[in-house]
């Protein structure tokens, strides 16, 4: 059982009670919004101190065997405000926790996936994905997304089975029965606008970006300045101007966006919802319709496909906050059951923003 609860729920008291009727495996997590196919609307409304709960119950039919398995994460300091790690440290650390993972049962890649969450306060979601390809890597896909909850970024918990958690990661290795597999989807509203930049400072722990690289002289260029110029506006109008505006890197002919959380107009600068290193290619990213991409999307991952079973979704809270009367409009996921939450951020083999994630279970053929 999956279960999405609305940040103002007690957690603990959840567990409790689902425990009083059911015994199998069990993930709760906090959210920034639930989502449900089989209500009115997908994208579940509400107000802020709403106590919504979505849980997605899977038959024995479907799924043959779980493992959910927890590591603590290096994030302490970073809660604290401090930094008294490199980066290098923390993915070593990282590292060895993941080589003590040992799920019991057998991980193929055609039968098995691992539902990822992750305390989003953490800030280690980039230097997970990293010490897990160091370590060779799981043999089978990671998705998933950093857990939710309250805009006031006090805490963003998960119940993995055990116990409640704050400075953690859980896999849930899932084992499909022989008569299904499965299929990732994920989707964004960008396109590239044929602008980029390269990082030049940066603090990664923090997540900010002081400036940029100029590539002709190879000069320490301050990106607020950078972006005023591109934008043609005064630093304290930039906000406004970048307002619907995003970042990406690109590998190969993808875009993995690098949302904007902020700017710091006094120090100059860019605060992100993701890992900045030095040397990175940030290319500026404008949108396109919320509603015609995500339909367009899956109308082509879906193409030549069986209608899936059942779907376990993880959206980016932004684009609920930056789509908010679009919201109605998707509608392509409605003739199955699909649940799931609005996170603080997926992965699907890495760290993204702004985008939707999802794992659909499908009765077909592998």
């Amino acid at each position: 059982m999956l279960g999405y609860a609305s940040p103002s729920n007690d957690l603990d008291a959840i567990q409790k009670q689902i425990k009083h009727f059911y015994s199998g495996p069990l993930i709760l997590t906090s959210t920034c919004g639930e989502l449900n196919s089989q209500s009115d609307d997908l994208y579940q409304q509400g107000p802020d101190n709403r106590q919504n709960i979505v849980l997605q119950v899977f038959s024995k039919t479907l799924i043959a065997k779980v493992s959910i398995q927890t590591i603590s994460l290096p994030c302490e300091d970073i809660k604290k405000g401090e930094n008294t790690l490199s980066q290098a440290q923390r993915v070593q650390q990282i590292a060895h926790s993941l080589s003590q993972v040992k799920p019991n049962l057998e991980m193929d890649v055609r039968d098995t996936v691992a539902l990822t969450f992750i305390n989003s306060l953490s800030l280690c979601e980039s230097w997970l994905m990293e010490a897990n390809y160091i370590n060779g890597g799981f043999p089978i896909p990671i998705i998933g997304g950093s857990t939710a909850g309250a805009w006031d970024l006090i805490q963003s918990p998960f119940y993995d089975g055990t116990e409640l958690r704050h400075s953690h990661a859980a896999f849930c290795f899932v084992k499909l029965q022989p008569e299904y597999g499965y299929r990732t989807f994920s989707t964004h509203n960008f396109k590239p606008t044929g602008k980029k930049w390269m990082i030049g400072d940066a603090d990664v722990t923090f997540r900010k970006v002081n400036d940029f690289i100029d590539n002709s002289s190879m000069a320490l260029l301050n990106a607020v300045d950078e972006l005023c110029k591109h934008f043609r506006c005064t630093p304290e109008n930039l906000q406004e101007k970048i307002t619907g505006y995003t970042f990406a890197i690109k590998v190969g002919d993808s875009y993995y966006i690098r949302a904007i959380a902020g700017i710091d107009v006094e120090n100059k600068a860019i605060s992100f919802h993701c890992d900045t290193p030095l040397g990175t290619e940030l290319h500026l990213m404008e949108p396109i319709d919320f509603v015609t991409q995500t339909h367009q999307d899956f109308a082509s991952f879906s193409r030549g496909y069986t209608q899936p079973s059942a779907g376990i979704l993880f959206d980016c809270t932004l684009r609920r906050v930056t789509n908010p009367g679009k919201l109605n409009g998707i509608t392509c996921f409605n003739d199955f059951p699909t649940a799931g939450f609005s996170t603080f951020g997926e992965a699907l083999w890495c760290k993204r923003q702004s985008n939707l994630s999802r794992d659909f279970l499908l009765p077909s053929p592998r």
